[in-house]
């Protein structure tokens, strides 16, 4: 679809191959920054302060650090498509349209892959024997 768009700035004097190419690179360094962009994300929300402000106790801080600790680890596993639809959704707190226009996508789409993602994050933190109530709307 790239070489469809900007086949009016092809010129035959360099030669379809070559830029061709180049429209490929240029997607896939696209592609690449992407998703170290979602994943950038992903480990700054793992280190957002954990609040406590009802619990008090060391011992509930220390289970709520470490099931954020699995939370980002099971994250970190999925595909990057999940990984940034749940960011945004559940990080960022963006809503289906809002995470839709700002990743190109139809509402469906995003509504689809949110429901997918949960399901996958839910059965990899039910294979560790963590529940976290994310989605449960």
């Amino acid at each position: 679809m790239a070489a469809y768009r900007a086949l009016n700035r092809f010129r035959i004097a360099d030669g379809f191959r070559p830029w061709l190419l180049r429209i490929v690179v240029n997607q896939t360094h696209n592609a690449t920054r992407h998703r170290r962009r979602a994943q950038s994300l992903i480990d700054r929300a793992a280190a957002w302060p954990v609040e406590t402000v009802l619990h008090d106790e060391p011992a509930v801080s220390a289970l709520t650090t470490e099931r954020r600790k699995q939370l980002v680890t099971a994250l970190g596993g999925m595909r990057p498509a999940h990984r940034e639809i749940l960011a945004m959704r559940f990080l960022l707190d963006l809503s289906e349209a809002e995470t839709a226009t700002a990743l190109g996508l139809a509402i469906g789409t995003v509504k689809s892959r949110t429901a997918r993602a949960l399901e996958r994050l839910r059965s990899e933190l039910a294979s560790r024997d963590l529940e976290v109530g994310i989605g449960d709307e």
